[in-house]
């Protein structure tokens, strides 16, 4: 079998350029504030990303990084004034962060106007009821790979990987508002090889490097792999070198899965584009416009 390499460029690239006719439409450009503290590979990258896209897309982009030794109370502080502040149209957190930084804790000082990754509880809320909320960019960017590809996806045996707030539970409310049969696998699943196996749509975003194997899927399966994994490895000469990887073995997964995201390449591309998209969104919502 010949496997179909989703790549997220192509999807990313029709929402973008949407993004960009909206934001030259605009009175002022959308602003955008990241609030984070101490520092992690995957998330300076994920910063380095955002910034980069927000100078092409034209949207102020403003980074609030947290001193060392931040307490709760400063990211909870920093939370509120940006939601408050009039000129921010969006606000995220940037994860991981330190310890004993709580982010759930941190989520109740953001406004849910400003909520563009679709995290608080009213975001949440809406998703579940079916109502137009802006859903968290990761969970929306590989929702949308899967239905690019397979089309309809009512009765369709989904399998998600995972349970986070940000991509494991947003996702399975996107997949059941689509109306496909969902089975979630959360950190104490008892055989996570059998689930693989019987379902049509994987959706693996269980922060595992290479975990989920290619001869675990059911032949023909579509698989959407949202890890994003740092791991070593040495050359032929010996030398280590670092790799970006994600949940699923994906070398092995070629010739049977049907179609699978690659990492880096696939479902990370699109969320970028995700994001500033539901920046869009609440800007024109706040501006009494359709969201």
């Amino acid at each position: 079998m010949e496997t179909v390499i989703l790549r997220g460029k192509p999807t990313a690239e029709r929402v973008l350029q949407n993004v960009r006719a909206e934001v030259a439409a605009m009175e002022r450009p959308p602003k955008l504030a990241a609030v984070c503290a101490g520092a992690d590979p995957a998330g300076d990258f994920y910063v380095a990303s955002q910034m980069k896209r927000a100078r092409k897309l034209g949207v102020e982009y403003e980074l609030l990084r947290l001193p060392e030794g931040a307490r709760q109370d400063d990211l909870n502080a920093a939370v509120r004034a940006a939601s408050a502040d009039e000129g921010t149209d969006g606000v995220i957190i940037l994860t991981p962060l330190p310890p004993p930084l709580d982010v759930k804790e941190a989520r109740e000082h953001l406004a849910p106007d400003k909520d563009v990754e679709g995290i608080t509880p009213a975001a949440l809320g809406s998703l579940a009821l079916g109502l137009d909320a802006p859903a968290a960019p990761t969970a929306r960017a590989a929702w949308m790979l899967a239905r690019e590809h397979m089309g309809e996806l009512a009765g369709v045996e989904a399998l998600v990987a995972g349970y986070s707030d940000t991509v494991g539970k947003p996702l399975s409310m996107l997949l059941l508002n689509d109306r496909a049969t969902v089975t979630v696998a959360r950190s104490r699943v008892r055989d996570l090889p059998a689930l693989v196996g019987r379902a049509e749509l994987v959706f693996a975003c269980m922060g595992k490097a290479r975990y989920i194997r290619g001869e675990w899927l059911r032949p023909g399966a579509v698989v959407i792999d949202v890890g994003t994994n740092e791991v070593k490895e040495r050359d032929e000469e010996g030398n280590e070198t670092v790799r970006w990887v994600g949940d699923v073995d994906f070398d092995s997964a070629l010739g049977r899965a049907a179609a699978v995201t690659p990492v880096p390449g696939g479902v990370g591309t699109l969320t970028t584009a995700l994001l500033f998209d539901n920046l869009v969104r609440l800007c024109r919502k706040r501006k009494g416009g359709q969201g």
